[in-house]
């Protein structure tokens, strides 16, 4: 797909000009250039559907693509366009219109899509998706899409504000046949998303201060009993591992994220309910970052502190507003906020940088400011939509 961006009405023109004039290429192209744009809603064109599903179903006939097109009450209200690439993967760019969040659509339009990859034979199916769709990032994590790479600023949105975008991929194993049933799917993801997803960020080195053992438990076992999310390293050592076990006696949900190199190293808890092998670090990082509502750091090393800084500082610059809340076991993190108020008394960082974290002295008053902060996540967030990467 096209990533050159062009002005919404020009966009809009090119699709109609396209599909009438039986032009594929430019067709899909200014298709794309519409939908990136988050702004494809069926009040714009009122009078053109007709020509943009002619357009679509144009192009069944050629096997390197699929397009599906779901109408209720006479009008499009979603979308999915699929390409199997040369190199055996299947790109996809699909959305639905406003309205339409929380039906299930979405998921019966992924479903087919991946049923048909399986189909062809592709190994892969990989998309791109704004970094902050909540609802599209929940389906695409249900459906096993692990995050590959964090494009800062490249998802243009309707203000002409620069938003992150996050490619992601799933892996098709062949081994099970079909895709996933789309009618199930959507229940699944209804019934299975939680309350909220807290990212916990802290050690996996063994032999730390039972203090710090013990309120990695109580943070774990309160989330546990919310019926929260964890998502954390994936290791079952150290604080990592005393935080996910906690919170899996308590009845929470634990989404382990483990690069591939330090399977062994940090000795993956292969008892989580999802465990997601990434790549490399970065990838890791992105992966846990995009299913968390909100961060808690406890103590932990280089990592932990390198993990806190890259949230604090995305907050900072504005590309989520989601709490970070630092958990000052026996003051750990007093050395940290000494150099924070060095920063700021020398006008290093803005004084309002403060409203971005809190940091209570316990696992306990952490959980509680959790619930003031996140009560609970709501089903908005935007509709579930990609492009082809």
């Amino acid at each position: 797909m096209s990533n050159r961006r062009v002005g919404h009405d020009d966009a809009v023109a090119a699709v109609i000009r396209s599909a009438r004039a039986g032009d594929w290429e430019g067709f899909r192209d200014a298709f794309g250039s519409v939908a990136a744009e988050g702004r494809w809603i069926a009040r714009e064109l009122p009078i053109e559907w007709e020509v943009l599903r002619s357009g679509f179903e144009g192009r069944q006939s050629d096997p390197r693509w699929h397009s599906l097109l779901a109408e209720r009450d006479g009008q499009i209200v979603g979308w999915a366009l699929a390409e199997h690439q040369p190199d055996g993967k299947v790109g996809l760019s699909m959305g639905l219109v406003e309205g339409q969040r929380g039906a299930g659509l979405g998921s019966q339009l992924l479903g087919a899509i991946i049923a048909w990859a399986r189909e062809r034979g592709a190994h892969k199916v990989h998309l791109e998706v704004w970094a902050h769709n909540r609802a599209a990032l929940a389906l695409y994590g249900k459906l096993g899409f692990v995050v590959e790479g964090r494009h800062p600023r490249h998802w243009r949105r309707n203000d002409g504000s620069l938003w992150d975008s996050l490619s992601m991929g799933l892996v098709l194993d062949h081994d099970s046949p079909g895709g996933p049933d789309a009618a199930s799917t959507a229940a699944e993801v209804a019934a299975a998303r939680p309350t909220r997803s807290v990212c916990v960020y802290c050690s996996s080195s063994a032999g730390v201060d039972e203090v710090f053992v013990e309120a990695a438990q109580v943070l774990g076992r309160g989330l546990g009993e919310r019926g929260d999310q964890l998502v954390w390293g994936g290791a079952s050592v150290g604080l990592m591992g005393e935080v996910a076990r906690a919170a899996r006696a308590a009845g929470g949900r634990t989404v382990g994220v483990i690069p591939e190199s330090m399977l062994t190293v940090e000795i993956a808890d292969r008892a989580a309910d999802l465990l997601l092998v990434t790549g490399d670090m970065g990838a890791r990082k992105a992966e846990m970052a995009w299913r968390a509502d909100a961060f808690v750091a406890l103590p932990g090393g280089f990592g932990t502190l390198e993990e806190v800084l890259e949230q604090l500082t995305l907050r900072f610059l504005g590309h989520h507003d989601k709490p970070i809340v630092l958990v000052d076991v026996e003051g750990f993190w007093q050395p940290l906020l000494t150099l924070f108020e060095h920063l700021y008394d020398g006008r290093f960082a803005r004084q309002e940088a403060r409203a971005a974290y809190v940091v209570p002295a316990s696992s306990t008053e952490a959980l509680a400011l959790l619930d003031a902060a996140v009560p609970g996540l709501a089903s908005g967030g935007g509709s579930a939509d990609g492009r082809v990467g």
